[in-house]
This record gives C-alpha cells, structure tokens and sequence, in this order.
C-alpha cells in the first residue's frame, strides 16, 4: 500500500520519543474504510501502556534531583469510607503545602495518584513534588497517618519512566492523575515524510556511527520497530537521550 508517512517528535526533558506511522488519505464520500476492531482486553492494555508513557512525559519534563515523590497513608482508624473524602483530605494537604512553600519562596508543582491497595483496598496517596521545601516538613504537614518523602533518582537511561509504571498501577477515580497548573507540557513535533525517508532513518540506526549522526548526537536507547501484515504499512517507535552537552549546543545555535 502506498501512503505518506508522520513522523512525530516528543521531547520530554533529556528524552525524546520518535514515532513513525502512515498517513493515510482520507476515503472519498459515501465509502468507508475498513476497521480493525481490537478486543476489549488489547485496547485496555494500549491504553494503559499510553497512559504510562504520557505520565512518564510529564514528569520527565517537570521533576528531578532536587525533586521528591511522597507517599501519603491513613493511620489504620482513620482510613476513609469514600474516595471522595481522601480528595479532599489531599486538597487540604496542597493547600498546606502551598502556603508553607510560598513563605519559603518556593514554586509548588505536583502530580497526585489516587491508589487503593490490593490486599486490603487502603487509600493511598502518591505526590510528584517539586524541591524548595524540607523533607521533614512536607511529611509532617500530612497529619492523618504516615507521609514517605523520598528524593527522586531518576535513572540515567529511562529518567522517571520506571516510576511512573509503579505510581500508575491502578490508580482511581475519574481521572487517572491530578496535575497542577503550572507544569511544563512536553514538545511536540510533526512532520510528513516518504516511506523511502522513514526506512533511511531507521536503517541508520542500525549503526552506532551513523545513529549518532542521525541523532545528532543524542544516545539511542531502544527502536520497536513493526511491518503490519494487514496493511503492508511500516510502524516503528525510537527512544532517544539527550545529553546536557547535546542540549546546551542546541540552545547556542
């Protein structure tokens, strides 16, 4: 089948994921497409699998060393009946913490993940929180159970992903995380190009020296890489690192 392609560039602080998929023309008036319908089973593990890697962007793009992720629980006689009153018990708990920051000086950014446990179903809490404010007095602002503060860590070559995944397991209510408003969304980059062009940039990769040209200087870290036998299309996703050398030659040109 002949078709145009995308390419689509996600930036998300040092990393950067490259999708290439086709661009198909639209069918004409009066015909439709055909469809594959996936399975009730498939569509909710690529949608969980998306929802991972959209939380992974956004906190790749927001938090870091100098960042924590904070773990909030109930004392075992106060847990709440209802996931409406954890809510709230969370906003009240950013309300505290804002002002605490604001009188340090400090910006407040965060991400909240509303989770229950899976042997006994106990609300939990997970919070990205941005730097600015003692470890210690974040966690006694909590005050209805115990608080965990950790420092973030983020690994070398998948920066935050693996926490996002663990943060992300089942989390509730209607929305699946609980940003504020003043995180940095990550950039996004489209362009259309020829199957010729797609197969050329991945056939690069498949060396060290021509990858890090093509990369332009950024570390290969993984390709999935796919020829769809329904369509004859070609589908691939390429994850890059940016280093800071590579940044801060970018920003000068």
């Amino acid at each position: 089948m002949k078709c145009r392609y995308r390419e689509k560039r996600i930036s998300s602080g040092m990393r950067e994921e490259i999708f290439i998929y086709p661009e198909f023309a639209k069918a004409k008036k009066g015909k439709r497409a055909s469809k594959y319908k996936a399975t009730s089973e498939t569509q909710q593990r690529l949608n969980n699998k998306n929802a991972v890697r959209k939380l992974a962007r956004l906190i790749n793009c927001n938090f870091g060393k100098k960042d924590f992720l904070v773990t909030a629980e109930y004392q075992r006689w106060n847990i709440p009946d209802t996931l409406e009153q954890v809510q709230k018990d969370i906003q009240d708990y950013i309300r505290r913490l804002r002002y605490h920051y604001r009188k340090n000086g400090s910006v407040l950014k965060y991400i909240i993940v509303f989770e229950a446990g899976e042997l006994r179903g106990n609300y939990h809490v997970h919070i990205f929180l941005s730097g600015g404010l003692d470890r210690d007095k974040i966690e006694s602002l909590w005050g209805r159970g115990c608080a965990n503060c950790k420092r973030l860590q983020p690994d070398y070559f998948q920066g935050l992903d693996r926490v996002a995944g663990y943060v992300s397991k089942s989390p509730l209510g209607s929305k699946r995380w609980i940003p504020s408003k003043n995180l940095v969304k990550p950039k996004e980059r489209v362009k259309t190009i020829s199957r010729r062009k797609a197969e050329e940039f991945l056939d690069a990769l498949q060396d060290k020296v021509t990858a890090h040209k093509v990369l332009d200087g950024a570390q290969l870290l993984g390709i999935d890489e796919l020829d769809n036998e329904i369509n004859g299309c070609l589908y691939a996703v390429v994850d890059i690192l940016h280093t800071e050398e590579v940044k801060k030659c970018r920003k000068k040109e």
